[in-house]
Formats: structure tokens, C-alpha cells, sequence
């Protein structure tokens, strides 16, 4: 875990390097010149420039500073150009590093991560997500075709909504 939070760039010896690690529920990857910086995380979403902040980069030059992140995403920024993009940490990242997988914005692949979920049960929990509007408890996963108490009691450690 600690390798996936401060992959070779220096963060030891800094201020406390580890401070707001995977203590909230959005998580963010920071990416810099196509090299991994580290992982934060948060009890909101937050602005690039928090998120530069805690990785004592707010001196970055980007163009976006005050663009609103989305929640369990890569934050990726190209030196070159200071553009930003955002792609979202797939599920298998997630639980290897104790988060829960979101139930509502999971993708097929990020449900296939978690113990107990195959590619069919994936698929059915997609169709069920759509059809519905989402879910808004683990209890209304009963609403999937083939989950019961049980599987929901096994899954409920693993998601969030």
C-alpha cells in the first residue's frame, strides 16, 4: 500500500506524507508527467488545487486549478501543455487499497473485482442499476435477479452507494 501512496518521488522526509491518506471517501491518484505521485484521500470531493496542496505541488502550472474532481479518479497532468485529465480508478486499485467500490458509478469490470461477483451477476446488477435509477442501500440489491440475503451480507463489505 504504502508503494501505491509515494512511488518514488520524494514525499518521504516532507510533512507529513502520509497526511489524509485513505481517511475519506473520495480517493484521488495523482499522476505528473505519466509518473505515478501518490494517492490521497478525502471526505468531499475537492478542487485540483487541494489536491496539489497535499502533495505540496500548488506551485504547479496547470490551467484548471479550480475544477471540482470527481471522486475515485487518476488525476493525470501533462508538464508539457499543464493540461489535466481525469480517468476513474478501477475497482480492482480501489479494494487494493481497503476502498469500497461505488455501486451506483461501478463499471462491469470494477464489480467483477469484488469477491462473489462474476460477469453474469455484474452484468444483472448493471441492467437492475438502469432500469431502477441506481440503488440507495445495499438491502435494494435484493431487487437483482439471483442476490438474497446472503450474497448481500457477503457484498455489503465491499460497497458504497
Amino acid at each position: 500500500m504504502i508503494e501505491l501512496c509515494s512511488q518514488g518521488v520524494g514525499l518521504l522526509g516532507r510533512n507529513d506524507p502520509m497526511k489524509g491518506l485513505l481517511e475519506g471517501e473520495c480517493v484521488y491518484q495523482l499522476e505528473i508527467a505519466g509518473k505515478m505521485v501518490g494517492t490521497r484521500s478525502f471526505e468531499n470531493a475537492v478542487t485540483l488545487g487541494k489536491l496539489l496542496e497535499t502533495f505540496d505541488r500548488s506551485g504547479h502550472k496547470t490551467w484548471q486549478v479550480d475544477q471540482i474532481l470527481d471522486c475515485d479518479s487518476i488525476v493525470s497532468i501533462d508538464t508539457a501543455t499543464g493540461k489535466t485529465s481525469l480517468n476513474r480508478i478501477p475497482g480492482s486499485r480501489l479494494m487494493a487499497i481497503g476502498k469500497k467500490i461505488s455501486l451506483n458509478r461501478s463499471s462491469k469490470e470494477d464489480l467483477e473485482a469484488i469477491p462473489g461477483i462474476g460477469p453474469r451477476l455484474a452484468e444483472r446488477i448493471i441492467e437492475t442499476r438502469s432500469v431502477s435509477g441506481g440503488f440507495n442501500s445495499i438491502d435494494e440489491l435484493k431487487r437483482v435477479p439471483g442476490v438474497g440475503p446472503k450474497k448481500i451480507a457477503e457484498l455489503a463489505q465491499y460497497l458504497k452507494f
